[in-house]
């Protein structure tokens, strides 16, 4: 396994950190992973999902969002807590299209040969599942997109707050996220609401998946309660063809950070099964 880290520019000036991992020279297809809300790529056991991927014989490509609190020198650790608050919707589209053009250059292409005639897959977990089928309605360069545990809503984390902490967030400019990992108060500016408000349209997830054509798989854990599973048939609803795999397992399909040892869990192993089942029906059709 090869592993080869860049530094793209991103939003507001910061920098997005991407990891491509290559095994063959003429990959079956790229699959672009994106993480979610408060997460990172070298959450829990990214790197063993990396290994599955390649084994099943695809280049695999994972990044932060330039916003998401980390930075390319603590990429797992919450230090930029005003990128954080700065974060949207918008910002992360910004984000994955410079990703995406990154692929499509002629010198990457020099160093990974063989991936520009292959399909190009995202697989999104919770927010970063939602930005991947937005993205799959939006970017002509992809393929197929894989959602896991995404909201039906472009409004992480506040869809279920309530009317005063509404008013509040719109008063103050600023509510706080209490991260469960690092106990951090992280803040999340009122921006985020004026984003979707300012993008309706382009962020309306019925409408847009209405006339999505492409390919797309929405896999959620039973048990899980950060966002119900009701969101997932809701998307599929939406989404003319898309699939639905609902597996046994929380938001994370029981996985922690760091990870608990080699290897994942049995609910998260279901998903890789159904998600590599997904890719590989695209490669042979």
């Amino acid at each position: 396994m090869r592993k080869v880290s860049y530094i793209l520019e991103g939003s507001l000036g910061r920098r997005i950190p991407v990891d491509v991992f290559d095994m063959v020279d003429t990959p079956k297809a790229t699959v672009v992973y994106l993480h979610g809300f408060g997460g990172f790529k070298d959450w829990g056991d990214n790197d063993y999902l990396a290994t599955q991927w390649l084994a099943a014989g695809m280049r695999y490509i994972r990044f932060n969002f330039s916003l998401n609190g980390t930075s390319p020198e603590y990429p797992t650790e919450f230090v930029d807590l005003e990128g954080f608050a700065s974060n949207n919707y918008s910002h992360m589209l910004f984000d994955l299209d410079q990703v995406l053009s990154f692929l499509d250059n002629a010198e990457f292409e020099k160093q990974h040969p063989g991936g520009q005639r292959a399909p190009l897959v995202l697989v999104g977990h919770s927010m970063g599942g939602t930005v991947a089928l937005l993205a799959a309605c939006e970017f002509a360069a992809v393929d197929a997109a894989i959602s896991w545990a995404a909201p039906a809503a472009c409004k992480t984390p506040w869809e279920r707050w309530s009317p005063e902490r509404m008013q509040e967030w719109q008063q103050t400019g600023v509510q706080y996220y209490l991260n469960g990992r690092s106990r951090q108060k992280i803040p999340l500016h009122y921006q985020l609401y004026q984003d979707w408000e300012n993008n309706v349209c382009r962020f309306d997830l019925e409408t847009r998946l209405a006339t999505c054509k492409k390919p797309l798989l929405v896999a959620h854990g039973r048990e899980d309660v950060s966002v119900p599973p009701a969101a997932a048939s809701l998307l599929t609803i939406w989404a003319p063809g898309a699939q639905l795999s609902i597996v046994e397992g929380d938001h994370t399909f029981n996985r922690k950070h760091p990870a608990a040892g080699a290897g994942t869990t049995p609910a998260m192993a279901a998903v890789v099964k159904t998600s590599l089942d997904f890719v590989h029906g695209l490669v042979h059709n």
